[in-house]
């Protein structure tokens, strides 16, 4: 990560920041905010412990797909789950992921900087915006 982040001329805080992770913990505490309680609630991970899949949880999800392509989907995910172990050991992962956490719970604010709680809504797929 510090080398990305030297490539791109940017100090490792500023890039962590600016990563898809960042952006995704953001949105999801947003919506936890404004949450429609006629839908499940959005799950947010405290941990990336949380989102490593289980064997059960890996034959559930390759149920889903058609017969043919279970044996790929099921190497696919088993491979996904041993790179994040990786990285949750070798990469400080869990270092990371607390602080970006931390962070997007503490300002509640979306990716582009609008706050969670000023009604506004910076969605670029939405059509029409409040007032």
């Amino acid at each position: 990560m510090e080398q990305a982040a030297e490539e791109l001329g940017m100090d490792t805080e500023t890039f962590l920041y600016a990563t898809t992770l960042s952006r995704t913990l953001c949105w999801c505490l947003k919506d936890g905010l404004d949450e429609d309680y006629n839908y499940p609630s959005i799950y947010v991970p405290n941990s990336p412990h949380d989102v490593l899949l289980s064997e059960s949880d890996a034959d559930l999800i390759t149920t889903r797909f058609p017969p043919e392509r279970r044996v790929r989907i099921s190497r696919d995910l088993a491979r996904e789950n041993e790179i994040l172990h990786q990285q949750i050991e070798k990469g400080k992962l869990d270092f990371w992921f607390k602080n970006l956490f931390d962070s997007a719970r503490a300002t509640r604010q979306e990716p582009s900087g609008v706050s969670a709680d000023d009604g506004k809504n910076s969605n670029p797929h939405d059509e029409t915006e409040e007032s």
